[in-house]
């Protein structure tokens, strides 16, 4: 086995700046929905459990109890597109579930507003961001220990096949594109943004009478989102067309979001009369001077 890999340096800076991008994309969404809409920070709390509990639980647990029936054992097992399909639609639909429940639990008391409802979305959000930057840290350490102390510092305490095992994987990071690594940190960013645009939607949908229909457009495409994520190989091609695609069902859901927010909200995403009125209820200069 070959002892002397090295992951690139600048591999090592991509996966730190992918963790990074993500990090900042969710302190500016919630700097913005708190500053803006005033929203409540329960609602937050409550996306990010329910998506690890829900979630993430959830699809290894169903995973788990189809791939123990023999006729789906052999359909998940044997075909990898089965598979990553089949896991697209268990995560789209338990992240589904998710905002349906977390939305009737913030309107127990009809009092949930629409920063609420965004700040769910970004609850759950930080939930996914969770489980994917814990892969972006074991990376940034892998790397580090590797470069720093070399790989046999790995395998002192591994047994033999084990040590075959890590230096394959280790073998495998090190031959990837660090571009690629970027790449990925962009379509989980752009993940953030869609959780919370789509809990606008939603929000519409419970409190203003949107359409029904508008909870399979939004499944739909979820399952898109969590297919390419799922299919994508370490590669700068494929992240780079996972990037576009995103982008452009993103830029979709916004659109929708903007025109439903201006059909059925009454343009209250856009609407800057909270600040405004804030700043009419600080007393003037002139009028404390005339007291």
């Amino acid at each position: 086995m070959n002892y002397n890999i090295t992951i690139p340096q600048q591999s090592v800076t991509f996966i730190n700046l992918a963790g990074m991008i993500m990090i900042s994309v969710i302190i500016i969404v919630g700097f913005i929905i708190l500053m803006r809409y005033s929203a409540k920070i329960m609602p937050g709390f409550m996306g990010l459990l329910c998506y690890l509990l829900i979630v993430v639980v959830g699809t290894e647990l169903v995973t788990f109890v189809l791939a123990s029936i023999p006729l789906f054992a052999s359909i998940l097992l044997g075909h990898q597109t089965a598979f990553c399909i089949t896991r697209a639609v268990i995560a789209a639909g338990l992240s589904h579930a998710t905002r349906f429940i977390l939305l009737k639990f913030t309107d127990r008391n009809q009092d949930m507003q629409l920063g609420d409802a965004l700040m769910g979305g970004l609850g759950i959000a930080i939930g996914e961001a969770i489980v994917v930057g814990t892969s972006f840290i074991y990376l940034s350490a892998l790397a580090s220990t590797v470069n720093t102390y070399g790989l046999e510092a790995l395998l002192a305490d591994v047994s033999q096949a084990e040590q075959a095992e890590l230096v394959e994987y280790v073998s495998g990071v090190a031959s990837i594109i660090p571009a690629t690594f970027l790449l990925q940190g962009l379509s989980y960013a752009l993940d953030i943004v869609f959780q919370v645009a789509v809990l606008l939607l939603l929000y519409a949908v419970v409190k203003k009478g949107l359409p029904l229909f508008w909870h399979g457009i939004v499944i739909a495409a979820n399952i898109v989102l969590e297919a390419l994520s799922l299919f994508a190989n370490y590669s700068v091609l494929d992240y780079g067309v996972v990037v576009v695609v995103k982008l452009v069902i993103l830029i979709g859901v916004i659109v929708a979001a903007l025109r439903v927010d201006a059909d059925y909200l009454g343009g209250e995403l856009r609407s800057f009369s909270k600040m405004r009125k804030k700043k009419e209820a600080m007393p003037k200069f002139d009028n404390i001077k005339n007291k």
